[in-house]
């Protein structure tokens, strides 16, 4: 009976937060289609470029080659576990990640991996603040 309660209660660790209702809907639910199964869901967005301001609570978060990340957000990788082997969530640069929208942040709580092929910007204003990416 435990079990079948940790189980029922785990499901909603794979909400997901992206600060778009619509697409965090269609998320959730592929996401908990796939905690039922036991499969590893990963969102990522190839090429283009997202400007995203808020927080959002996910497992990876993957900048491809070609694809820039901006904003002021703060991005929490969260670790998966199946019951038999925890896997911590890692950000990985392979593109462009340029905090703010202007001069802001980008705060990652979690692993930040920058490939050969990821850029990182920064910005200063005048008076010499810049902008920044923070791994607390």
């Amino acid at each position: 009976v435990v079990r079948e309660m940790e189980s029922a209660i785990s499901l909603y660790d794979a909400v997901v937060k992206t600060g778009n209702v619509a697409l965090d809907t269609v998320l959730t639910e592929k996401s908990l289609q796939c905690a039922k199964a036991g499969i590893r869901l990963t969102c990522v967005a190839d090429g283009g470029a997202l400007s995203f301001n808020g927080r959002a609570e996910v497992l990876d978060v993957n900048v491809r080659e070609g694809a820039t990340l901006s904003g002021n957000a703060e991005y929490t990788l969260n670790a998966l576990d199946n019951g038999y082997v925890s896997v911590d969530g890692t950000f990985t640069n392979a593109g462009t990640v340029a905090p703010g929208n202007s001069i802001g942040t980008i705060t990652i709580n979690g692993d930040y991996h920058q490939t050969a092929t990821g850029r990182l910007f920064t910005e200063f204003d005048a008076s010499g603040t810049s902008c920044s990416t923070t791994n607390p």
